[in-house]
């Protein structure tokens, strides 16, 4: 609760009588409309073939044997409160993040996390295509990850 100086004063002076005021809270923007997408979108075909790129590099024998590493490395990392979630996620982020930095700019996004948050966006008509949305589920399969999760950084 957002308070202004002299109203704490006043408050903690009265013996917590004089209640402080409430701040008028900015009226929030309207919700973007059910299923109305902004900004440029990838074709169904562009978007096939980036989620080839990425389910290529995510199936590289090398990814695989450190993404396997990570998960005996941190056994109890989906018991909910265990420290082994957020430590498995932490290194999750950045071993993923080898492969969407080498493939996300050659589809014109940034390799970072900000490229994967514009790829989903670009990505949200083409989502409801059948192969698209069958893709990203068979690579959040490969990752260990619900069918429908999206990534994004923690």
């Amino acid at each position: 609760r957002d308070c202004s100086d002299a109203d704490l004063r006043n408050f903690f002076e009265s013996g917590g009588f004089i209640k402080p005021l409430k701040k008028e809270a900015p009226e929030a923007s309207p919700p973007p409309s059910a299923g109305l997408v902004q900004g440029p979108q990838f074709s169904v075909p562009e978007a096939l073939q980036l989620q080839e790129k990425l389910l290529a590099g995510f199936k590289h024998m090398d990814f695989h044997q450190k993404l396997k590493r990570l998960q005996l490395q941190y056994p109890q990392r989906k018991q909910k409160g265990h420290p082994d979630g957020s430590s498995y996620f932490e290194a999750f982020e950045v071993l993923v993040m080898t492969v969407f930095c080498g493939i996300l700019p050659t589809h014109g996004l940034r390799g970072d996390w900000d490229g994967v948050g514009d790829m989903f966006a670009q990505m949200a008509s083409a989502l409801k295509n059948p192969k698209v949305k069958k893709q990203h589920e068979e690579i959040n399969t490969l990752l260990g990850l619900p069918r429908d999760a999206r990534l994004a950084a923690s």
